[in-house]
């Protein structure tokens, strides 16, 4: 869910390493990025330069 310049990710299952980015404009400036991320543990990020962009997310894999 994106609104404005908060973004909330929230996942299923335990992921590690969550890397947010948009293929627009690689240079966001992000409150946080590489997540370690939780069931039931919605994570609120601040981002600069979003304006509607569309995200992608990966994560480390094993």
């Amino acid at each position: 869910m994106v609104s404005q310049q908060t973004v909330s990710v929230q996942v299923e299952r335990p992921t590690k390493g969550v890397w947010l980015t948009a293929e627009q404009n690689p240079d966001l400036l992000w409150s946080d990025n590489m997540l370690d991320l939780f069931p039931d543990q919605p994570r609120r990020l601040h981002v600069s330069g979003l304006r509607g962009q569309t995200l992608h997310a990966d994560w480390l894999h094993s």
